[in-house]
């Protein structure tokens, strides 16, 4: 550019998009700049790059952190690396970008939100089909509360968990995956034998034994008496019994019938 002896002109620097100017090669830092015309002026603008702050919020600030946040020339690279806590995994950026750790060309102050979710961990449930099972959920997430029933079937009675816990039922926060088993005992039934007359015979047989065991009871007729059957009209003598529960067998005799002969 050019001016005549002493007119007055005005210098504006435009910086381009990522900098900034900072001073003239004579130490002025005005911008725009005026100045009065005594002679051929050579005048140079000096710049810099800018810096950009990248920032970022956390959708659950109990479930992680970020790394790599902060002050980045414009133009540089940035990697920002979400670091889930225990009980918790990444899932997104607030973009919708799913790297982790994830590259970010920097060209502007930027703030990124990072999305982290509750692992889901499983619950194994064990126990004999034949004695009993557990109700309750197989699966919920990190710090859920989840409660677990140990139901007998018939027969049968809950002792303890795996684990020697006797709680039934049993409240657990879930923190990791879990595998419990019910542990379930017979229970035991009393069998009990008596003769409907007792001057008439005797029986043998009472006990506790446990469900589904099998026992024998006998009935034995004093001298002129005969047994004849059980209350349940069964005949067998000696007879062997499966016991499902508290029973009570009562034997019947009969007076025996002999023959006169004249």
């Amino acid at each position: 550019n050019s001016a005549k002896y002493l007119d007055q002109v005005t210098l504006t620097v435009v910086p381009n998009y990522g900098y900034h100017f900072t001073q003239w090669s004579d130490g002025n830092t005005d911008n725009p700049r005026s100045i009065v015309i005594t002679q051929d002026t050579t005048f140079t603008a000096e710049f810099a790059i800018n810096q950009y702050y990248l920032s970022t919020s956390i959708s659950n600030p109990e479930a992680g952190i970020v790394i790599g946040t902060g002050s980045y020339n414009y133009g540089t690279y940035a990697e920002l690396h979400a670091a889930s806590n225990y009980g918790y995994h990444f899932t997104q950026w607030s973009d919708g970008n799913t790297d982790n750790p994830r590259r970010v060309l920097v060209t502007e102050d930027k703030t990124y939100t990072v999305y982290f979710d509750k692992n889901t961990y499983s619950i194994t449930k064990n126990t004999n089909s034949e004695q009993g099972y557990i109700e309750g959920v197989s699966s919920a997430a990190y710090l859920d509360q989840v409660t677990l029933i140990a139901t007998p079937n018939d027969g049968y009675h809950f002792t303890q968990w795996s684990d020697g816990v006797i709680d039934n039922p049993r409240t657990l926060v879930l923190t990791q995956d879990i595998t419990l088993t019910a542990e379930f005992a017979p229970n035991q039934y009393t069998v009990t034998t008596f003769a409907s007359h007792s001057e008439r015979g005797t029986t043998q047989g009472d006990t506790i034994v446990n469900y589904l065991e099998f026992i024998t009871i006998s009935a034995t007729a004093n001298y002129g008496y005969h047994f004849t059957h059980w209350n349940d009209g069964n005949t067998e003598n000696p007879r062997q019994v499966q016991v499902t529960g508290d029973e009570t067998y009562t034997a019947e005799f009969e007076k025996n019938t002999y023959s006169v002969s004249l």
